[in-house]
C-alpha cells in the first residue's frame, strides 16, 4: 500500500491531527476520488456516510472526526480545499506518491 505524507510544515500544533501531514493510502484516496465523482472506487456504505459526514461538517466538527479518522478526513480536506487535491489524490491512487 503506497503512502503519501508530505515534508512538515510549521502549520500544526504537533498534538493536532493534521490533514496536511496526514499520510494517505491509495485505497482511502481512490474511496474519496469515487465520492467525489473523480474516479477512484466506491467504499462500503459506513464509509460512505462517513465522507459525506465530513464533507459536510464544519472545521469543529471535522477536527472530532479527525480523531477517529484522519485519513479520510486528511484526504476530504484536500479535495474539498486544495487547488490541486483531486490531481494530487488521483496521483496517490495511482501510486505515483
Amino acid at each position: 500500500m503506497t503512502r503519501y505524507s508530505p515534508s512538515q510544515h510549521l502549520c500544526c500544533a504537533v498534538s493536532d491531527p493534521c490533514p496536511r501531514h496526514q499520510p494517505i493510502s491509495d485505497e482511502v484516496a481512490s474511496h474519496v476520488l469515487a465520492h467525489f465523482g473523480h474516479g477512484g472506487y466506491l467504499a462500503g456504505s459506513f464509509t460512505r456516510a462517513l465522507m459525506h459526514a465530513i464533507a459536510s461538517a464544519d472545521p469543529s466538527n471535522q477536527h472530532k472526526l479527525a480523531l477517529g479518522f484522519p485519513e479520510y478526513v486528511a484526504a476530504v480536506r484536500r479535495a474539498q480545499n486544495e487547488r490541486d487535491g483531486i490531481a494530487t489524490l488521483q496521483k496517490i491512487a495511482r501510486g505515483e506518491l
